[in-house]
C-alpha cells in the first residue's frame, strides 16, 4: 500500500499538522496576551515549555488527539488488510523467505516508522519556526542558564545543541513507540481496537511506570513512555536517574525496541504455523 494514495493517511497526517500549528499559535498567543515576551534567551523557554506543559484543557485535547491519531498515518491500513485477509496473497508469495520476521511486515514496519519519524520531525521545526518569527527570536548560549535551572536533565547545556538534539530525538522516540504500537496490533482481532491502542498503551505505560518505578527507577524510566518522547522533561515520582537525556532517552528506546523485535519474532512464528 503506497500511503499517500490513501486519503485517510493524507487526511490524517495534514490534519495532525494543522492542529500542532493551531496549539503553537495558541501558546503563543497566550504568552504575548499576559505580557510574556521572551527573556535572555528568547523563544527558548517557550519551545520547550509547549512540549512539556499539560496544564489548559486544549493541552489535554490536544495530548489525546497526538496519541489516538499516528496509528492513522499509515499502519492503520496495514492492520485493516490484515485482519480482513486482504493482504493474504502477498503473505503466501513471500511465505517461502526464510527470515525472522514476515518480508510484508518488515516492509510495513520500516514504511511506517520512516512516516512516523517524518511527521514529527514537521511537526518540531514548524515549532521552532512558528515560536521564533511569531514570539521571539532563539537566543543561543553556549552554557545556557535556562537549561541548567529549569532541567535538571539536558542533551546538553549548549542551547543550540540541545535545541536541534530535542528536534532531532522526539521524533525518534515517537517512531519507536508507533512501531511497538504497530507490532501490538498485529495481534489484535478488531480494528476499531487498534485505533484506541496508542492511547490505551499509554496509559498502561504511564500506570505501570509509576507502580514499578517505586521500586526500581530503572525499569520505570524504561517502561515510561514519557521518557522516550519527552527525555529529560518528565521526572518519575521525583527520582532521576541520570542528568543526561541520553541516557534517559536509550533506557526506554532499548525496551520498546527488543519488545517490538520479540512481537514480531513471535508474530512469525504464528502466520507460519497458521499457513499465513
Amino acid at each position: 500500500m503506497v500511503f499517500y494514495k490513501n486519503k485517510w493517511s493524507m487526511f490524517s497526517i495534514i490534519f495532525y499538522w494543522i492542529l500542532s500549528i493551531v496549539m503553537i499559535l495558541n501558546y503563543i498567543h497566550y504568552h504575548l496576551s499576559t505580557g510574556h515576551f521572551g527573556g535572555a534567551e528568547g523563544g527558548i523557554p517557550l519551545f520547550y515549555e509547549i512540549i512539556f506543559s499539560s496544564i489548559q484543557v486544549v493541552d489535554a485535547v490536544y495530548g489525546f488527539v497526538a496519541f489516538m491519531i499516528p496509528p492513522l498515518f499509515f499502519s492503520h491500513e496495514c492492520i485493516r488488510q490484515r485482519i480482513t485477509h486482504c493482504d493474504y496473497l502477498q503473505s503466501v508469495r513471500l511465505r517461502h523467505k526464510k527470515t525472522f520476521f514476515s518480508p510484508l511486515i518488515s516492509k510495513q514496519f520500516k514504511t511506517n516508522f520512516i512516516i512516523i519519524y517524518f511527521v514529527f520531525l514537521v511537526k518540531m521545526f514548524l515549532q521552532a519556526i512558528l515560536v521564533h518569527l511569531f514570539y521571539s527570536p532563539f537566543i543561543f548560549e553556549e552554557s545556557s542558564s535556562y537549561l541548567t535551572w529549569s532541567f535538571t536533565i539536558n542533551f546538553s547545556t549548549n542551547s543550540f545543541i540541545n535545541l536541534i538534539c530535542t528536534i532531532v530525538i522526539i521524533p525518534l522516540g515517537y517512531a519507536i513507540f508507533y512501531s511497538f504500537v504497530f507490532s501490538v496490533g498485529l495481534f489484535l482481532k478488531r480494528y476499531i481496537i487498534y485505533l484506541c491502542s496508542g492511547l490505551l498503551l499509554v496509559i498502561i505505560s504511564l500506570l505501570s511506570a509509576m507502580v514499578i518505578g517505586g521500586i526500581s527507577p530503572i525499569i520505570g524510566y524504561s517502561i515510561c513512555v514519557l521518557s522516550l518522547i519527552q527525555p529529560g522533561m518528565y521526572t518519575l515520582l521525583g527520582e532521576t536517574i541520570s542528568h543526561s537525556a541520553w541516557v534517559v532517552f536509550v533506557y526506554p528506546a532499548i525496551f520498546y525496541s527488543l519488545l517490538t523485535i520479540l512481537l514480531l519474532i513471535i508474530r512469525r512464528k504464528m502466520d507460519l504455523k497458521e499457513g499465513y
